[in-house]
C-alpha cells in the first residue's frame, strides 16, 4: 500500500499502474481511487496511470483537528 506522508500531517494513499507517459486521474468529491478502476485497466498499457485518495477519503487520512 503506497503512502506518502505530507508536511501537513496527512498520509496520502496512491497507486501507480502501467508504463508510458504519466496520466494523473483526479476524482471528484467523496470518491476514492477505486472510482477509476475501469479507466486504469483501459489506459495502463499505454500510460503510467496515477490515482490517489484525496485527504479524508479512502485510505488517506484527514488533517488533525486544529482545536
Amino acid at each position: 500500500m503506497p503512502i506518502i506522508s505530507l508536511p501537513t500531517e496527512i498520509d496520502m494513499y496512491y497507486e501507480i499502474n502501467g508504463q508510458g507517459p504519466p496520466l494523473l486521474l483526479i476524482m471528484g468529491t467523496a470518491a476514492d481511487h477505486t472510482t477509476w478502476a475501469s479507466q486504469v485497466e483501459a489506459y495502463k498499457s499505454d500510460f503510467t496511470v496515477i490515482t490517489y485518495d484525496a485527504r479524508g477519503t479512502g485510505q488517506s487520512t484527514s488533517p488533525p483537528d486544529p482545536r
